[in-house]
């Protein structure tokens, strides 16, 4: 609900003042980025085996580091949630890799989602598309 209405008072600024439209939009996702990491700080401190951490994902899978090796063909739970999100996506994997990753002393790890909602799959693509947006954003001022 908040959300939306600072989504319309922007939508009116943003004719009159596009740089504090922009500061103030900045500002609204830095507020829901620091909201979802204290929600999933919560969360994760009543489960032991949550971890928050950055992966590679796809509508078909998804790949991260972990600290220990799983066998190929193993089903895994997932729940994915997205920065500066409080939103969630649940999905059944299955190893398909485990690599060592010996630098580090931990293992990369590919899953293919072999059971995920339809409304998930679709706040999934959302997201990817999303971020791929922002990148090319960046990429494309960083070339200015």
């Amino acid at each position: 609900m908040h959300n939306q209405e600072v989504q319309s008072a922007l939508a009116k600024l943003e004719s009159s003042d596009p740089a504090a439209t922009q500061a103030i939009d900045v500002l609204n996702k830095k507020l829901d980025t620091i909201v979802a990491l204290i929600w999933l700080d919560s969360l994760a401190g009543g489960m032991s085996n949550n971890s928050i951490q950055e992966a590679d994902i796809s509508a078909c899978g998804i790949a991260f580091p972990v600290d220990e090796s799983l066998s190929a063909e193993v089903s895994i739970n997932l729940t994915l949630f997205f920065d500066a999100s409080v939103e969630q996506v649940s999905a059944v994997g299955r190893v398909i890799d485990c690599q060592s990753l010996a630098e580090v002393k931990a293992y990369y790890l590919r899953v293919e989602f072999i059971e995920i909602k339809d409304s998930d799959r679709k706040k999934l693509i959302q997201h990817i598309i999303q971020r791929q947006g922002s990148l090319l954003r960046w990429l494309k001022e960083q070339m200015e």
